[in-house]
């Protein structure tokens, strides 16, 4: 039997939402990357009204439909965890939609 890893807090995912400085962004999106704003270090639910592909990171415009994690329609990722001036970019295969970041933790 191995011992446990060590295990760093900030990539725990929260059991609650911390209310506390609660901040919502959105970015439009269609078959074109678009990118949030530089984001807060910390937890993030991330929703879509429609199927598209996500990717985070200092430079995170450059997401593709080939590149990118995918995201089902009318879905909640929760506990994303971005990095401190990190971004999260998304594009759609086709048509347009929102998506949602509601910062939790």
């Amino acid at each position: 039997m191995t011992a446990p890893s060590r295990v760093n807090p900030s990539e725990v995912v929260p059991l609650g939402v911390d209310l506390f400085n609660y901040s919502k962004s959105t970015v439009s999106l269609s078959t074109t990357s678009a990118k949030s704003a530089a984001l807060s270090e910390g937890w993030y639910d991330v929703e879509s009204d429609a199927a598209c592909f996500l990717a985070a990171g200092p430079e995170a415009s450059a997401v593709a439909t080939t590149s990118g994690y995918p995201v089902p329609a009318s879905s909640r990722l929760a506990g994303v965890y971005v990095r401190k001036g990190h971004a999260i970019a998304a594009i759609l295969a086709s048509g347009t939609g929102t998506l949602t970041l509601h910062k939790v933790g």
